[in-house]
């Protein structure tokens, strides 16, 4: 048990840190039958959906197909560079930050000489940087985002007339970035091309679209959720294990946590204030204490007092 929980803690820090909130939450005294409601099932519903279906894509070659694309046409590091940002930032606007980087920052390494630690260093951090802005443009580019976005009933137009422009500058500060990389030419590593499994790769990418027109509101949530989950039981049973199922666990629990948390007058009234006026602000310190899906769950809620 010990290693078990060492192992946990290690691992997946957030999820026990949202676990243990939640167990704190229900000495409040709250009735168990007042949990169901503290759930927001069409976030629950889409971000297994999204998962699941980023994974078979991977799984079928999609991502490594092209990854193994990008040095056939760019051929210095700077170029190479500014191609696997650009694909970082697009990539994750769909698929997620961390999708985008963990099919794109592996190529990176095999791509960039390994004697030249200092080149390679910066192409990935520049990754990472472009993966993370390039995220917060979409619903679907992060699990915060795909939360806020249901939460508040957003309209598209007002989502991305507020994350565009951010994305706008957040783009031209990537690629600025990529001018402090060289010119010189980049190793021949990693060209030979990847093998995609097509007809896998075909149902997937239509699934995805499903998955979009759920988060977009033109299809109900379950629906998407009904059509991945008999997808995968059919043709692909082991993309289940593939789910990060700790995050979906620390959705739950931080909806338990902050429904809790509504239900003590003091505490929501205490919450309210501390953000009244100061909601960028506080929202950023409290990402940075407790990770951004939990800040965006815990406060959220309190803004529509």
């Amino acid at each position: 048990m010990k290693r078990f929980l060492g192992t946990l803690l290690k691992k997946e820090p957030v999820f026990l840190l949202a676990f243990a909130a939640a167990a704190l939450s229900a000495l409040g005294g709250a009735p168990l039958s007042a949990y169901p409601g503290y759930l927001d099932g069409a976030v629950l519903m889409l971000l297994f959906c999204l998962m699941a279906v980023a994974s078979g894509m991977e799984g079928a070659g999609v991502f490594g197909w092209a990854a193994c694309m990008l040095p056939r046409r760019f051929t210095t590091c700077r170029s190479l560079g500014l191609a696997l940002t650009g694909v970082c930032f697009f990539g994750a606007m769909l698929f997620t930050n961390d999708v985008a980087l963990i099919a794109f920052v592996p190529l990176a390494l095999l791509l960039f000489d390994a004697r030249d630690d200092a080149v390679r260093a910066l192409v990935i951090c520049i990754m990472a940087v472009a993966a993370n802005l390039g995220s917060l443009v979409t619903p679907v580019g992060n699990p915060q985002n795909l939360f806020l976005y249901s939460w508040y009933q957003l309209d598209p137009g007002d989502f991305f007339a507020v994350t565009a422009p951010l994305g706008a500058v957040s783009l031209a500060l990537c690629v600025l970035l990529t001018l402090l990389l060289p010119k010189k030419p980049v190793c021949a590593a990693a060209r030979r091309m990847a093998n995609v499994n097509r007809p896998m790769a075909a149902g997937y990418s239509a699934l995805f679209a499903l998955c979009l027109c759920a988060v977009f509101r033109v299809i109900p949530a379950w629906v998407c959720l009904a059509a991945v989950t008999l997808s995968l039981a059919v043709w692909d049973r082991p993309r289940f294990k593939k789910v990060d199922w700790f995050l979906l666990g620390t959705f739950v629990c931080f909806f338990i946590f902050s429904g809790n948390l509504q239900r003590i007058g003091a505490v929501r009234q205490a919450l309210g204030s501390m953000l009244a006026g100061r909601e960028c602000l506080v929202s950023a310190l409290c990402a940075q204490v407790i990770s951004n899906v939990p800040a965006a769950v815990l406060l959220a809620p309190v803004t529509l007092q």
